[in-house]
């Protein structure tokens, strides 16, 4: 299976500790695959370093090489393709992460991944989903790419009910797709090519208890269609990470004020905080409260005051 032509897009994020001084800093990856390690094949994504299969059949999900050629990707994942026989149900790959934010992880989770959807050649086209279910199995949320003959759109699912997002994406080229999403306060963020899908939604509207247990890919039929096409997807550069408070950056201005800069999540207020000794923190200087943010972006802070020989920095976040 081979791609006829395709534009990469990427993205560059750069991250340090939100610390007083700037110093280098990387978010817990908690899991990323190129999918060189897998074997090539249909059938060779389940299995594999622990991915899952839920009603899968012969051929609709493997490991291809140089599905992009020339693109420089090597090996990359698929699902869809071969359709299942005498079924109704979606054919589902999952990755689990098992993150709770209440015992063992940052509640601020990030994933992003390359894609791209190859259409049909039998004149019948299907969905793909983007899912992101709970440790107790409930899908709470998912992306959803509905490939059709008039229009290929992306909607958001808050597990009940879908969004159209009003941003199309292009069959034949491959899209960066980044997630962030924050399960304490229920929100979350999505950006194609860097292009907001949408920014501090809801994440999910169900009542299941808001932990990360796998993030996946559904090939599903449209609703009333009774005949799979032949469209499949492409999935490469898989990540899953958690991400500390952190700053962007933090420098000194040729005027010699100090600048920090650093990502505000929707639903989140901010305080820039000064001390002199690390001991006592005071919050008066001038434009250094943030209220709550309404959705995802980059907050800055320049401290123009008159500074004394030694100053340190913090920002707190609270609900």
């Amino acid at each position: 299976m081979n791609w006829r032509w395709v534009s990469v897009h990427a993205l560059v994020f750069v991250v340090t500790w939100l610390v007083i001084r700037p110093q280098a800093s990387q978010a817990d990856t908690i899991y990323r695959t190129e999918f060189e390690n897998f074997t090539v094949g249909p059938d060779k994504l389940v299995g594999t370093e622990g991915w899952i299969g839920y009603s899968s059949t012969t051929g609709s999900q493997g490991i291809d090489q140089d599905a992009v050629p020339g693109g420089g990707l090597g090996k990359t994942a698929f699902i869809g393709f071969s359709p299942p026989t005498g079924t109704t149900n979606p054919v589902t790959v999952v990755r689990p992460v098992n993150l709770n934010p209440a015992t063992n992880s940052e509640p601020i989770i990030e994933f992003e991944t390359l894609l791209g959807i190859k259409d049909s050649t039998n004149t019948f086209r299907d969905e793909f989903w983007i899912s992101f279910y709970s440790m107790s199995g409930a899908r709470l949320a998912a992306v959803r790419f509905q490939n059709t003959a008039f229009s290929s759109l992306i909607y958001r699912s808050d597990g009940s009910s879908s969004t159209n997002t009003n941003v199309s994406f292009i069959p034949g080229e491959l899209h960066l797709l980044f997630v962030r999403l924050d399960l304490v306060q229920n929100r979350w963020s999505a950006f194609l090519d860097g292009v907001p899908l949408f920014n501090g939604a809801v994440f999910t509207s169900l009542l299941a208890t808001r932990t990360l247990g796998s993030v996946g890919v559904d090939w599903r039929r449209p609703l009333g269609i009774t005949t799979w096409g032949n469209d499949w997807l492409l999935i490469a550069d898989w990540t899953v990470r958690t991400m500390p408070h952190s700053l962007e950056t933090f420098s000194r201005n040729a005027n010699g004020s100090m600048t920090l800069k650093w990502t505000g999540d929707p639903g989140r207020a901010y305080q820039v905080q000064h001390s002199p000794d690390l001991k006592t923190w005071f919050s008066n200087l001038t434009g250094s409260t943030y209220p709550a943010q309404t959705q995802l972006g980059t907050l800055t802070f320049t401290d123009a005051t008159s500074l004394p020989s030694q100053r340190f920095y913090r920002v707190t976040r609270t609900p």
